[in-house]
């Protein structure tokens, strides 16, 4: 028998020193189930309560990677940008993040092919307050917020939780 199968501090059980379950696959265990009851209780079209991962969505999932990162599921889905899951908007609500690109029907906005509403708009009609499901936003038109040692980034739409505005209207 190879050595690697003996069982080590990491394992959780074994059976005459050949490991059952690791403590790893006992994590990745845990972090499916939880990305599983997670997806069947957006009880959206595509999760129904039913609904089980295929090996592309094993692969491909930016929740389980975020389960399996350690992070726990937010407690409603982030905006997306260009359909995937855009989490370090809401889990970095200190950093400004660039919008990709903005547009506005007039009535909306969308941000990198998502679809936020608009609760405030500028004098010139820009939007200015924005909201994602539970989650507001600022957004405006300039240059990079994070240049650093004297350059200027890029110049154009910019995107930032509005934390403190989430909790005083909940």
């Amino acid at each position: 028998m190879r050595e690697e199968y003996f069982m080590s501090d990491d394992d959780i059980h074994a059976h005459h020193g050949v490991p059952i379950i690791t403590a790893r696959d006992l994590f990745m265990c845990e972090s499916l189930i939880a990305w599983v009851r997670t997806a069947r209780a957006a009880n959206s079209a595509i999760y129904g309560p039913n609904w089980l991962p295929s090996r592309v969505d094993i692969a491909k999932s930016r929740l389980f990677w975020r389960i399996r990162s350690g992070k726990k599921p937010l407690p409603a889905p982030p905006p997306t940008a260009y359909s995937c899951p855009w989490y370090e908007l809401v889990d970095e609500p200190e950093r400004a993040h660039w919008a990709y690109e903005m547009w506005t029907d007039g009535k909306a906005c969308h941000i990198a092919q998502c679809r936020y509403d608009v609760e405030k708009w500028t004098g010139d009609r820009k939007p200015e307050i924005i909201k994602f499901g539970s989650y507001r936003f600022k957004v405006w038109e300039g240059d990079s917020p994070h240049g650093s040692l004297g350059q200027v980034g890029p110049h154009g739409w910019w995107i930032q939780r509005l934390v403190a505005d989430e909790q005083a209207t909940s």
